[in-house]
């Protein structure tokens, strides 16, 4: 049951990453440098393929759900090894990065959670 509660946890961050899309594409880029523009389309690009993934990801059973959300986890741990801020960056993708890390950990854990109330 827990892991029905993840899936709609997916599917509705995949219906707010279809509104940030509409508002990204909606964003008119003429005078926009060429790398204010590929940057613009990276994003768009982005949301897009994270939608993708929320979508099947609401679809699949339990245990591919919870293998493809563990990956993603060591990979986002990965990220937070290598990612540290410097004093020369205006940006900190350290912090992003474990916010990330701490709701695929909330999500698996209520997988699991669900797991050992079966």
């Amino acid at each position: 049951m827990s892991a029905d509660i993840v899936r709609e946890t997916l599917k509705n961050e995949a219906d707010l990453l279809g509104q940030m899309i509409k508002f990204v594409n909606s964003v008119k880029t003429e005078g926009f440098t060429r790398q204010a523009a590929l940057i613009h389309g990276s994003w768009a690009r982005f949301l897009g393929e994270r939608k993708a993934s929320n979508d099947h990801l609401s679809t699949v059973g339990d245990e591919e759900l919870l293998r493809d959300l563990e990956q993603e986890l060591c990979q986002v741990q990965q990220y937070i090894d290598v990612t540290r801020t410097h004093p020369a960056y205006t940006e900190t993708w350290e912090a992003f990065v474990k916010c990330e890390r701490d709701i695929l950990e909330a999500l698996i854990r209520k997988i699991n959670d669900g797991k050992s109330a079966d």
